[in-house]
């Protein structure tokens, strides 16, 4: 009997200890629902362990070649796709200028026109031109003798040995000799440089003008002829939506060059992080396509406004590409790691 009292006793000792453990798990339990949950661990780029600031970007062409005209033309055949990447001296776009050429051809042949009549007329000119010189050499002779005369006579009248008519009928004559050497010298200055001549000229200057500025507007770097060219190394066609028959007005876009070695990345940094930032600080992008490719750069442009995208205040960033490939294409997504000093 003493026995089973004692088990009796043990047993109720094990329940009363399993309900007070009970109530101590359900205690600890509910006093950790009521602390807040534990924030995870936040990473201070200032501090000096942290070396990268990260961005997100695009690679980009800072500066596309607008491929247009200065003067109406029209398209005869379009070599490229849109996307395709051309060679340098690769033709892009053959086109009819036929009609500007054909513009610069009658200007010329009216220019020689003109300086055959102009020729013409000089050397009818130059036989007067000898006469008049001829008649004007003998008027200046006829009036520096009139002109002695007149000394000699006014010696005579001041002397009263001639009377004031005789002194005023010289007057007359030697007034009539100067009119005629002044009329022959503007004969002969108008024969020389004749009217006729100078309407020639000024003809002839006005149309070379014209030539000129034709030609001048021929003289685009990518226009070799009658055909657009790639000027560049490489370069990818962009906006080519033309086609054979179109016409073209002077100045109209016909497409963009994309130049690939000038390639360089855009991106955006969190204004937190933007002191951090400085012009050549060293630069570790991957790009989204192939992220086994690492390339390396400098900062080479920090804005010098900021601008809110998506929410978020940031400040606009150029990087420049070191180590381009033919890999890299305008418009990749690229990650950014830019060095901390």
């Amino acid at each position: 009997m003493i026995r089973i009292d004692n088990k009796g006793k043990i047993l109720k000792k094990i329940m009363i200890g399993g309900v007070v453990l009970f109530l101590i798990t359900v205690l600890v339990a509910c006093s950790n629902e009521n602390q807040p949950p534990e924030e995870p661990e936040k990473i201070d780029l200032t501090k000096e362990d942290n070396r990268q600031i990260e961005a997100f970007g695009k690679v980009k062409v800072p500066e596309p070649v607008r491929l247009s005209l200065k003067n109406p033309g029209r398209i005869e055949k379009v070599l490229v796709q849109e996307g395709q990447i051309v060679e340098e001296g690769e033709t892009i776009i053959i086109l009819d200028l036929s009609e500007q050429r054909q513009r610069m051809e009658e200007i010329a042949e009216e220019i020689a026109v003109i300086r055959a009549e102009m020729e013409a007329r000089r050397r009818h000119l130059s036989q007067e031109t000898m006469v008049i010189g001829q008649e004007l050499e003998y008027a200046e002779n006829r009036m520096w003798q009139v002109l002695r005369e007149m000394e000699r006579y006014q010696t005579l009248y001041n002397a009263g040995v001639i009377p004031k008519e005789t002194l005023e009928e010289k007057e007359m004559k030697t007034e009539e000799k100067q009119q005629q050497v002044r009329s022959l010298e503007l004969s002969l200055e108008l024969k020389e440089d004749a009217y006729q001549l100078k309407v020639y000229r000024q003809r002839i200057q006005e149309l070379e003008a014209r030539k000129q500025g034709l030609k001048n507007q021929m003289e685009i770097h990518y226009l070799n002829g009658d055909k657009l060219i790639n000027v560049f190394e490489k370069s990818v066609v962009k906006d080519i939506n033309r086609m054979a028959g179109d016409s073209i007005e002077a100045g109209e876009g016909i497409g963009k060059l994309l130049p690939l070695d000038r390639l360089e990345v855009e991106a955006d940094v969190l204004e937190e992080f933007i002191r951090d930032v400085q012009i050549g600080s060293g630069v570790t992008f991957i790009p989204v396509a192939d992220r086994s490719r690492t390339y390396h750069g400098k900062v080479t442009f920090i804005a010098g406004t900021a601008v809110v995208r998506n929410n978020e205040t940031v400040i606009p960033i150029r990087v420049s590409i070191d180590n381009a490939d033919d890999f890299l294409k305008p418009e990749f997504n690229v990650d950014l790691y830019i060095d901390v000093e």
